[in-house]
């Protein structure tokens, strides 16, 4: 008989959750069937509508599937897998939902649930009891300390920063609900480093300090190697597919830090390209109704 396909589980129904799903379903096509462990409000619950229904387009087209519901609680070695002779990644995953609990066995575990802010506990800042983060003023100051400014994920910004960040989200029907602190994304810490670095200058030379105002910007995933979704930042708009992908690729290019960041990651897409439009080139055109030239073109034998 054939071989046995493959089992992998993708735990966490999140952005990092949804797009290894993809990817791996992808990669292992015709290998192994993608499972995709989401919670009981589906995947991606905090994203724009328009960027969740692209995405479970995307997870129905790679043949992943996505059990709503579900939620894992423990991981063990695994019993009986599909693969012979099992992989060294195999182990048992016990999944409860409404129907009850159960113990299933996978040739690969992929974690994906959650995060945890490294900030030892040795640091002399005040924390936040529920997040754990370093308690920041509007400037992202650390409260009590004069010279000290905290950002990105392991800041908790409080008072007219909570607020901004939730007069943001309304401005924006695309962007992340109000909350009481900003959301965990590079975004965030990008634009948190301009107004860190002018405050701490400015608190040096006893100049007044800008409160920190996030803008939403949109956000981007990968729906596999060609396929993105962006969600724009007006209205519930999002653009899909590999036109998505190209303006992802364009903007963090644009994003890299100096020019030598740039040629060195546009370097690398040049030095990839050649085989990429070899070996996907036809399915991309086809995929967006345009016709595929006789060079790209399989010859027959």
């Amino acid at each position: 008989g054939g071989a046995t396909r493959g089992r992998v589980a993708v735990v966490g129904s999140g952005l990092a959750g949804v797009e290894l799903a993809g990817v791996v379903a992808e990669r292992l096509k015709g290998v192994a069937d993608v499972e995709l462990m989401a919670s009981a409000s589906g995947i991606m619950a905090s994203s724009p509508a328009g960027q969740r229904d692209a995405a479970a387009k995307a997870l129905a087209s790679a043949g992943v599937t996505v059990r709503e519901g579900v939620r894992a609680t423990q991981l063990g070695p695994a019993t009986q897998v599909g693969s012979s002779p099992p992989l060294p990644s195999a182990a048992s995953l016990t999944l409860t939902s409404s129907v009850g609990e159960s113990t299933e066995d996978f040739d690969i575990v992929c974690w994906a649930v959650g995060q945890r802010v490294e900030s030892p506990d040795s640091w002399p800042f005040p924390r936040d009891s529920r997040s754990k983060k370093i308690v920041t003023d509007a400037t992202l100051r650390v409260s009590g300390h004069a010279r000290v400014f905290a950002l990105g994920d392991v800041a908790s910004a409080t008072g007219e920063a909570a607020a901004a960040a939730a007069a943001a989200a309304a401005d924006f029907t695309a962007a992340p609900p109000a909350a009481a602190v900003f959301p965990s994304t590079a975004q965030v810490a990008f634009q948190q480093a301009d107004y860190a670095a002018w405050n701490l200058w400015a608190s040096i030379g006893d100049r007044p300090l800008l409160p920190f105002k996030y803008q939403h910007l949109g956000d981007m995933m990968v729906l596999g190697k060609v396929d993105a979704a962006v969600a724009l930042p007006v209205g519930d708009a999002t653009i899909d597919g590999p036109i998505a992908g190209l303006l992802r690729r364009v903007t963090y290019l644009y994003r890299m830090p100096t020019n030598e960041h740039r040629v060195k990651l546009a370097t690398n897409w040049l030095q990839q390209s050649a085989q990429f439009a070899a070996d996907e080139g036809p399915g991309v055109l086809k995929k967006m109704g345009l016709p595929v030239p006789d060079f790209l073109t399989p010859q027959q034998r």
